[in-house]
């Protein structure tokens, strides 16, 4: 993966700042997916923090919350975790709930509607 060089840089400032801890831009790089956008309601700004598996884990709930704090820190704004997955069981489910991560459910293979 590579990151742009204005992330990293404003990642290094804010761990220099005390925002962050130390080596924060390696878990930034090692997320599936992070986006940038405008949220539609308000057109206010949002990062996203994307972590994307078959079966969504603790540790896919844990990395997605961590990466989106990250972000939320450095840019002081909002930041969205996200879990991407075929299937999450009940407990994991409720974990994600309790730390304000949002799952989502995919089909295994793309089936258009009848």
């Amino acid at each position: 993966m590579s990151l742009t060089r204005d992330l990293i840089d404003d990642i290094r400032r804010a761990q220099t700042e005390g925002a962050v801890e130390r080596n924060s831009e390696y878990e930034i790089a090692y997320a599936d997916i992070v986006l940038y956008g405008r949220q539609d309601s308000n057109d206010s700004p949002v990062w996203v923090a994307i972590e994307a598996s078959v079966k969504i884990d603790e540790h896919d709930v844990y990395r997605a919350r961590q990466r989106a704090d990250i972000l939320a820190a450095v840019y002081r704004e909002p930041a969205l975790a996200v879990v991407v997955g075929e299937s999450i069981d009940d407990r994991d489910r409720e974990r994600a709930s309790d730390a304000g991560v949002e799952v989502i459910s995919i089909r295994p293979r793309y089936r258009p509607e009848s």
